[in-house]
């Protein structure tokens, strides 16, 4: 048998049910101000602006643990004061520093503060200067600044990169994968970059002269990259199997290159000095240019006329060739004959002056004629009329002749001559004197 208990009454029990309920929401709606019977810190910071999510209880953080929360958010001489419910222990100095940050992608905000340094004395009622807070600008207040076709274009650019990165997901994936090490080699990177050495900002502005260049060459640059897929297939070919090949040898192959490039270079400096003495023959070729340019213009009709020329002179040079055919046994005959007359020429050479008298004695011998109309007139030569000089009442004691003359003598030979003789002494009225053989 069970006890009967004491009796309950409904009402009762409703009654503190709601007490209850009225209580906990009155809890809720005082919340953010602190618990009752609790001592807190306040402090307050300007900003240039807080977002509108940023309300009274939202988190306030040090080093990313809540230690408080956002007591109020108001405006006064056109800047946005917040101020910070802190606990009663936590003290903020002059040198602290507050940021709105993200709390979530909700659009939830918290404020982040450094609390500062005890050296530089508490903040106590000072507000915090906006130049040591940060505020946190919306993406709407970015999109805002830009006009409606920038904010076309860039709505075109995310859902371009939506759609490429929802088609390379694997390769997204495996990029963040490796992301830790390519984090790594990117400070490596930018510290490079940043080096005064890099020059980085002269690199920029030759690559924007460059990439203006090609403006308006889109077709050839597409035809080009057409070209360098194909390349890069044939590479490929047989599995990359021949392209690995040649690298595999390309160590040797540089190792038996380098004594070539060092010879090379020795070369190089003397083909600098060279190629700065061929620059005064540059400057004067390039001087007569225009000379050789006229020159070419004003050859065109002599060079339009030469078809014709070389088609009159076709026939004579076939025949030219086929006499020169038909000359060629006697060749072999003309080199013996010449060859026989070598050594008979080789002994008149040194007489060639006294040969030249006798052509011009024959040639006055029948150069004219006389009153009877003879052409040849031939005088008698006495055999040892020299030792008959003082005899011959005709004959000069001057006379000099020499039967044997060495070469060059014949031109004095007789050079004092007789009535008969043609030369003239020395002493003569004429005082000139005439070719031997010229008195007849």
């Amino acid at each position: 048998m069970f006890r009967r208990g004491m009796p309950v009454n409904p009402k009762i029990v409703g009654a503190v049910l709601l007490s209850t309920f009225l209580v906990a929401l009155a809890f809720a709606f005082v919340s953010h101000a602190g618990l009752p019977g609790r001592h807190y810190r306040y402090a307050t910071a300007a900003f240039d602006e807080v977002p509108a999510s940023l309300r009274p209880g939202s988190d306030v953080r040090v080093d990313g643990v809540r230690i408080g929360q956002v007591h109020s958010v108001s405006y006064k001489g056109g800047e946005a004061r917040v101020t910070f419910q802190l606990p009663g222990g936590t003290e903020v100095h002059r040198d602290a520093t507050a940021k709105i940050r993200n709390r979530s992608a909700l659009g939830q905000k918290y404020v982040d503060v450094d609390l500062g340094t005890a050296g530089a004395g508490p903040l106590g009622s000072t507000v915090l200067d906006k130049n040591q807070t940060v505020s946190l600008v919306e993406l709407d207040q970015v999109l805002d600044a830009l006009d409606p076709p920038t904010r076309a274009a860039l709505a075109s650019a995310v859902r371009e990169l939506g759609g490429g990165i929802g088609t390379h997901g694997r390769d997204l994936n495996d990029l963040i994968a490796a992301s830790p090490d390519l984090l790594a080699d990117l400070g490596t990177t930018s510290a490079a970059l940043s080096d005064p050495k890099t020059r980085l900002v002269p690199f920029l502005q030759a690559a924007e002269r460059l990439g203006a260049r090609f403006t308006g060459r889109q077709a050839e640059l597409e035809a080009l990259v057409g070209h360098l897929g194909d390349t890069l297939a044939a590479v490929a070919a047989d599995g990359g199997r021949p392209l690995q090949s040649s690298l595999e040898q390309a160590p040797g192959t540089l190792q038996a290159l380098t004594p070539a490039l060092r010879d090379l270079a020795g070369a190089a400096a003397s083909t600098g000095a060279a190629a700065r003495d061929l620059g005064p023959a540059a400057a004067a070729l390039g001087a007569a240019t225009p000379d050789l340019r006229g020159a070419l213009r004003e050859i065109v009709p002599t060079l339009r006329a030469l078809p014709g020329v070389n088609g009159l002179a076709a026939p004579a040079l076939g025949a030219l060739a086929t006499t020169l055919n038909d000359a060629r046994p006697l060749a072999p005959a003309v080199r013996r004959g010449i060859n026989l007359l070598s050594l008979p020429l080789e002994v008149l050479a040194p007489y060639a002056a006294e040969l030249d008298l006798a052509a011009d004695g024959l040639r006055d011998t029948t150069a004219g004629t006389d009153a009877a109309g003879n052409f040849l007139r031939i005088v008698a030569i006495l055999v040892g009329a020299d030792n008959l000089s003082t005899v011959l009442p005709l004959s000069s004691p001057g006379l000099n002749r020499n039967p044997y003359p060495t070469p060059g003598q014949a031109k004095t030979d007789g050079s004092r001559f007789s009535p008969l003789g043609t030369a003239q002494t020395p002493g003569s009225p004429t005082g000139t004197a005439s070719k031997p053989g010229a008195s007849r």
